[in-house]
């Protein structure tokens, strides 16, 4: 019996199990985000369980909550909201996609309190919004400590969306609350006072390769947070960041005379102004780093999560010196795979298809 309890005591944790729930136009568990938000709503820590929500091709035009005081998670029984395999976007809005767009309302708002990912969505607040949308909130008028991920999305807004952050953590903090923001592509909005992210509360802010494209101005520290800011891409019309930004804070380009921002501490040396960027269509919000870019190409650190992501918002391996921003241009070994798959493929008689990879 002792020998039964201590290989009993030895033996690891269950792993939690896991819940996968899809949203589809039709044929899947719900026709909506925000239906499977309301569906799902559980204590995930006394059920043992990670949810994952599967958004699949279609257009969603319903705003989405995820209350604080309506969820019960942790670091291991948490939400992944995402496009699964084959139903991503390429890093350019994609209308054959899943997408999330809401006009005259907050898109996707998220609590601090919830643990949770959200990865490969389009989100996009249409029309010409007034000054007090924001396109992904962050906060909640009362907070407990989480970890929330946003990687990997397209976030856009529409007209002249004025005086808030595109990401925009407001209302009330927590001092041991993470946020990861990385591999996004952010864009929109003609005013003034647009901000690609912006924090006014407490909490730790990791922004790394992500790309404002266009826009009035690309990072603010507003009133509080501890923000790191690495690899940022910020092509923007009148200021690159605002306000003081925490130690490790480097490596950042925008085609503006200043960066603008301070760094405790400093040390922020790499910092790239007055840059040109060369995109694949930026007038077409192809926002891919062309082959002919000297701005952003090879000027990035490596691996400034530590570990916490190799890839690009493609989902494409970073090598070598990192690029700065959301996209990593193609190693000369995979162009040349690419290439030889495209011939193959046209040999075959399949089309260009292996043409879009070029970047």
């Amino acid at each position: 019996m002792r020998i039964l309890f201590a290989l009993c005591l030895a033996l690891p944790a269950l792993a939690a199990t896991n819940r996968t729930v899809t949203v589809k136009p039709s044929g899947g568990d719900y026709t909506s985000l925000a239906a499977a938000v309301a569906g799902e709503e559980k204590n995930l820590v006394s059920l043992d369980r990670q949810l994952t929500i599967e958004c699949y091709a279609k257009q969603d035009t319903t705003a989405v909550v995820f209350e604080r005081t309506a969820w019960t998670t942790d670091a291991t029984r948490y939400i992944l909201v995402t496009a699964p395999a084959g139903e991503r976007h390429a890093g350019v809005y994609d209308t054959s996609k899943y997408r999330l767009e809401v006009s005259g309302n907050w898109p996707l708002r998220i609590h601090h309190g919830v643990f949770i990912t959200v990865e490969y969505l389009q989100i996009y607040l249409t029309g010409n919004p007034s000054s007090n949308w924001r396109v992904l909130y962050l906060g909640a008028p009362t907070n407990s400590a989480s970890n929330i991920t946003i990687r990997n999305n397209i976030i856009r807004t529409g007209g002249d969306f004025n005086n808030q952050g595109v990401i925009h953590s407001s209302n009330t903090g927590n001092a041991s609350t993470n946020v990861y923001i990385y591999n996004n592509l952010i864009y929109g909005g003609a005013g003034t006072n647009t901000y690609g992210f912006q924090t006014d509360i407490a909490g730790n802010y990791y922004l790394w390769n992500n790309t404002v494209g266009s826009g009035a101005n690309g990072m603010r520290r507003n009133a509080a947070g501890v923000v790191v800011a690495v690899n940022n891409l910020l092509n923007v019309s009148t200021a690159a960041a605002t306000g003081t930004f925490a130690a490790g804070t480097n490596s950042n380009a925008t085609n503006r005379s200043s960066m603008g921002y301070t760094v405790t501490g400093g040390g922020n040396t790499s910092d790239r102004v007055s840059q040109t960027f060369t995109f694949v269509d930026a007038g077409a919000a192809d926002y891919h780093l062309s082959e002919a870019d000297t701005g952003a190409r090879n000027a990035g650190i490596a691996d400034p999560g530590s570990g916490a992501f190799g890839y690009d918002i493609d989902g494409e391996p970073r090598y070598g010196l990192w690029d700065i921003g959301a996209d990593e241009f193609p190693s000369a070994g995979r162009r040349r795979n690419i290439v030889i798959a495209s011939r193959g493929n046209i040999a075959a008689g399949g089309g260009q298809t292996g043409q879009k990879e070029w970047k």
